[in-house]
């Protein structure tokens, strides 16, 4: 039988992490007059700038569907960059939340996911329609892009844990992770072919989860033929290695947070 007790404790919990996840999500289009209308907005004015950018502008006798594959790498590497770098300062930044209301800190790094998620899930659904624009065809294996999804949301969760906890003792780490991202959209395959990770430098495809989940989101979202399961396998372990890392680190080495932050 469930303990009465402890299903109260996990509502109010759930409860704070929605409510959270939703008040950091409003917050961005707060004091704007189109309000969170600019969610819907955003993605359809970016697919637009770059189907006038590459297909009058630059790369003029590119694939019409190169602008698909560029946004789909932006949206990929704009969602993991947003949570881990402000993941890197989470703690500090929600110590109150921590010291006058009781919340782990575990479900702050859960609702800030959260509270991005939407607009990434936004982004994918303007891509979709979009898309048929572009002659893309769909089966029912697209439905895998659930499972990416929830590994790019593991793996988020996880990095952002692991940076923040080391935030709390090198004040200077942020400026490390900003360069580190810098590196990372231009070795993970956004702009360039990734069918060169596979041919020329295969060690980035199993060394970066960021790159297999691209590669096979593309494969389900754009070119509809089957994920490479390997990848997704190798990708699913990174995921749960960086969040039980992540987990560890912040109960065992975050106990300081009130102290540091």
């Amino acid at each position: 039988m469930t303990n009465p007790q402890n299903h109260s404790k996990l509502k109010l919990r759930l409860e704070r992490i929605g409510m959270l996840a939703s008040t950091e999500y409003y917050q961005r289009y707060y004091g704007s007059s189109l309000g969170v209308v600019w969610a819907f907005l955003n993605p359809l004015f970016r697919i637009l700038i770059y189907y006038l950018a590459f297909s009058y502008l630059i790369f003029r006798n590119r694939d019409p569907q190169f602008i698909l594959y560029l946004f789909l790498g932006i949206a990929i590497w704009q969602y993991f960059s947003e949570n881990t770098n402000r993941g890197v300062t989470l703690l500090k930044g929600k110590k109150y939340l921590i010291q006058n209301v009781g919340m782990a800190k575990s479900d702050i790094f859960l609702a800030s996911a959260l509270s991005t998620s939407v607009s990434f899930i936004l982004n994918v659904f303007i891509y979709w329609l979009i898309s048929f624009g572009f002659d893309v065809e769909y089966s029912i294996s697209s439905i895998l892009v659930l499972a990416l999804f929830a590994n790019l949301f593991l793996i988020v969760i996880g990095v952002s844990m692991i940076l923040s906890t080391i935030h709390l003792y090198f004040s200077d780490f942020k400026h490390v992770w900003d360069i580190s991202l810098l590196l990372g959209f231009w070795t993970v395959p956004i702009i360039w072919d990734s069918t060169y990770v596979y041919t020329t430098y295969p060690f980035m495809l199993y060394g970066n989860p960021i790159t297999g989940i691209l590669i096979n989101l593309r494969n389900v979202m754009l070119y509809n033929t089957q994920m490479d399961w390997t990848v997704f396998a190798l990708d699913f372990a990174y995921g749960l290695v960086f969040l039980s890392i992540g987990y560890f680190l912040l109960n065992r080495f975050s106990y300081k947070v009130v102290e540091r932050a």
